[in-house]
């Protein structure tokens, strides 16, 4: 698969994962904050999308030509960029 495919694949998947799951902010905050309890450990959003990505690099590395693991590791990058840069995610 080019690598183009595998971007515009990650793009396609947004929308309807967001129709089911919500925004990708709140849902990652939410999470945060489960995580948080459940490990007493301060964690915010793009502590989440990091560790998410960090699962989709174990999965690559026991099936790397499994393409959906490359394409949600792309968007939860993007999804750890975003909030790491955003002023309210700060502190």
């Amino acid at each position: 698969m080019k690598h183009t495919d595998i971007i515009t694949e990650s793009m396609t998947l947004l929308a309807p994962r967001g129709a089911v799951y919500g925004s990708v902010k709140e849902n990652h905050e939410r999470i945060a904050r489960i995580a948080t309890e459940l490990s007493g450990k301060d964690l915010k959003a793009v502590d989440v999308a990091m560790v998410l990505v960090a699962v989709k690099l174990s999965r690559i590395a026991q099936s790397p030509d499994h393409v959906d693991s490359y394409v949600d590791a792309i968007n939860y990058l993007a999804f750890a960029g975003e909030f790491a840069t955003d002023a309210s995610e700060e502190g």
